[in-house]
């Protein structure tokens, strides 16, 4: 299993409306990350944590360009209740 998992984010900075791409590593060693970025420049991540069978659905948010995520959350009222499919 890879030690390190790292997505790419699609910055989109309305300034001067060209793309930029990043490498990262997932807070807490996340898995199946879904990234999107609005207009207002906040950067939202998605992501799976934990055992595929059982696992957790976080979220988090940090402004575009910036270095820090927010403390991420946990989306779903039941823990470990999602099953990450085709991981």
């Amino acid at each position: 299993m890879l030690e390190k998992f790292t997505i790419l984010l699609g910055l989109l900075f309305a300034a001067s409306l060209r793309a930029q791409v990043q490498v990262e590593s997932l807070p807490e060693q996340g898995i199946q990350p879904q990234v999107a970025v609005s207009a207002e420049g906040m950067v939202q991540l998605v992501y799976i944590k934990g055992d595929a069978k059982a696992c957790d659905i976080r979220h988090t948010v940090r402004r575009a360009g910036g270095s820090e995520w927010a403390a991420p959350v946990t989306v779903k009222r039941t823990p470990h209740s999602a099953i990450a499919i085709g991981s």
